[in-house]
């Protein structure tokens, strides 16, 4: 019987081990949203009548509640947060006039919903605010899981309106 040096073995050991280990399946804590966003070449314009970037701030809920009964400066200014018992976690998109970006974040499975606060200039005569429901969807009660894990958010933006829509 021959025995196959040490040496041997343990290049073997390693190679079947680099081999199987690309087969393990990572899962993520989160899940990705995904974001689409479209401007005109004339948004957020200044006094002066030109086009300026715009700032788009993203507010991951649990639930719309809160974020349903708060207003800008609630939301921006307010010493005390109108969202603290609903907000996972919240962050910024700077869009430029004229432009096409894709915007990709992990963020928790237990976002039921997205607000979305754009801080246009003329806020008065602005679309500034805007909420999409994320349920998570099931195949007969099981196998639930975000909507955001089959689905985008579609975002365009001329002047100051806006449209938000989510989209399979």
């Amino acid at each position: 019987m021959k025995h196959i040096p040490t040496s041997l073995s343990l290049t073997l050991a390693l190679f079947f081990m680099v081999l199987f280990s690309g087969c393990t399946i990572v899962k993520k804590p989160g899940v990705d949203a995904r974001f689409d966003i479209i401007t005109s070449d004339y948004i957020n314009p200044d006094d002066y009548g030109e086009s300026r970037p715009l700032n788009i701030t993203l507010f991951y809920l649990t639930d719309s509640s809160e974020f349903l009964k708060a207003d800008y400066y609630d939301l921006f200014q307010a010493e005390k947060n109108p969202l603290a018992g609903t907000l996972i976690s919240k962050s910024n998109v700077l869009v430029l006039p004229n432009d096409h970006k894709i915007h990709t974040e992990e963020v928790s499975k237990q976002v039921g919903a997205i607000g979305v606060a754009y801080q246009f200039r003329q806020l008065e005569e602005s679309q500034w605010l805007a909420l999409i429901p994320t349920p998570e969807t099931c195949f007969f009660g099981i196998n639930c899981k975000s909507i955001l894990h089959n689905s985008k958010i579609f975002i365009s933006i001329d002047e100051l309106d806006t449209k938000t829509k989510l989209v399979d």
